[in-house]
């Protein structure tokens, strides 16, 4: 990602709620996943998804 420096390593898997996952950044704990989309649907998906993206957040913690 050119804004932070961090590699973006291009991945195609489904995200939830049929999001589809076109990438991820990684550096040390600090993670960027990348979806597609730019329609106001796409992005309330990821308010809909929340649920899932703090799951991950909460297992890692442990």
């Amino acid at each position: 990602m050119e804004a932070t420096g961090i590699h973006r390593e291009p991945v195609l898997r489904e995200g939830p709620l049929g999001m589809q996952q076109l990438g991820a950044s990684t550096q040390g704990k600090f993670k960027i996943l990348a979806f597609a989309g730019n329609t106001a649907p796409d992005h309330i998906d990821h308010l809909h998804g929340m649920f899932h993206f703090i799951r991950l957040l909460e297992s890692k913690s442990r």
